[in-house]
């Protein structure tokens, strides 16, 4: 099951490791697509689920593990994060598959190192509003010529629907002899697609809905994507769906609430609109006192405070405080207070861990009633200014 969940992060980064080519011309229509023909060192099909050719396709051959993928690590985990970053020399060589018109693919074997296990991916183009199907399957690698299963791409109707706690997701099983044992996950993406990165929301499924909790989203726009992941043999698939867009529906209780600063050991409230609970959700901006300078002013020297404070006006019940920063969170403490004198600690932002776009989500258990959801840097002091969003659910 490991080594599946791990060929899932692949099935996402797949294209990021891709080598660029020139644009590809005007795709061939869709045919029905012939039994395989053996050449180069691997080859196969890529199809739809009718059987028919992907126009405007591509194959990629990717070989990150040692042969034997049963014994797969986290070492892919570590990769996929560096494979984000290609010139960083860290992405494992991928190649282009020759595919022709009617479906057939087939890689030379030049382009195929031994001893090392076969992942090749097959995919539909994406469109303005999102990514296009993906189908990834890993082999051992065998004698050449070698023939590799089906790349047979899924493209259900995923359905998104608003409900009280956010986003409810929903899709049909993945059919066929590849379906019966197939587990599912969830992920979803948020701000512009050259820079969104894949958030898990669900994964390890056997049913085909998952929820996706408002405060992961907000009301901003938002992909979701849904991959099946299954076993056949030695052949190891992950398939993941078009995604679908939308936005969300949830707002926090915080949004549009004015910030404060620590002065005097009271919290005092700052001047202008606070920019931790504007709704953008990725720009940062200092909140300062009447007095202070700016720190986008030549010259200015701001204030180092150690607790900033969003005010909910009055004393509400909070279950979660979700902490939004482009930054690492070094020595940063979530607190709730219902007078903005006395502080109790609700989580250290280093401890509750973050997805690769630095959500930090500090649960409230039991849920608490506070008027002032803060946060508290001690050792280097605090501004707001690494801080993208407070937002109080």
């Amino acid at each position: 099951m490991r080594g599946r969940l791990v060929l899932v992060a692949l099935a996402l980064l797949v294209t990021a490791c891709t080598t660029s080519g020139e644009p590809s011309p005007p795709p061939a229509p869709a045919v029905v697509v012939p039994s395989a023909v053996p050449a180069g060192a691997v080859y196969g099909r890529l199809l739809d689920g009718s059987g028919k050719s992907v126009p405007g396709g591509a194959v990629t051959l990717t070989q990150p593990f040692d042969d034997n993928i049963v014994l797969l690590s986290g070492r892919l985990i570590s990769l996929g994060v560096f494979c984000l970053i290609p010139d960083a020399g860290l992405c494992p060589t991928s190649h282009r598959a020759d595919l022709t018109d009617n479906g057939l693919w087939s890689v030379p074997a030049g382009d195929v190192e031994e001893g090392k296990a076969l992942t090749l991916g097959g995919q539909r183009p994406g469109t303005s509003t999102g990514t296009g199907a993906l189908t990834t399957v890993s082999v051992p690698n065998g004698p050449d010529p070698q023939r590799v299963p089906d790349l047979v791409l899924w493209e259900p109707e995923v359905t998104l629907t608003p409900v009280a706690r956010g986003t409810r997701v929903t899709w049909p099983r993945l059919t066929g002899p590849r379906g019966r044992k197939a587990r599912y996950a969830v992920y979803v993406t948020t701000g512009e697609p050259a820079f969104a990165k894949p958030v898990e929301v669900a994964s390890g499924l056997r049913r085909t809905s998952a929820v996706v909790a408002g405060w992961v989203t907000e009301d901003q726009p938002m992909r979701v994507t849904v991959i099946a992941s299954t076993k056949r043999g030695r052949a190891v698939f992950v398939h993941t769906s078009p995604s679908v867009a939308a936005t969300g529906t949830a707002v926090p209780v915080s949004r549009g609430r004015p910030c404060s600063a620590d002065k005097g050991g009271r919290q005092v409230r700052a001047v202008g609109t606070c920019g931790l609970t504007d709704g953008d959700l990725s720009s940062h901006v200092q909140v300062r006192l009447k007095g202070e300078c700016d720190v986008d002013t030549s010259g200015c020297r701001p204030r180092s405070h150690h607790r900033i404070c969003v005010d909910l006006g009055r004393a509400r019940p909070v279950s979660r405080v979700v902490v939004r920063t482009p930054f690492l969170a070094v020595d940063q403490v979530v607190e709730l207070s219902r007078d903005g004198r006395t502080f109790t600690t609700q989580g250290r932002l280093g401890d509750v861990g973050a997805d690769d776009a630095r959500v930090f989500a500090v649960p409230v258990r039991p849920a608490a009633t506070a008027r002032f959801a803060c946060i508290r840097s001690d050792a280097y002091g605090y501004a707001g200014a690494t801080t993208a969003e407070i937002s109080v659910w």
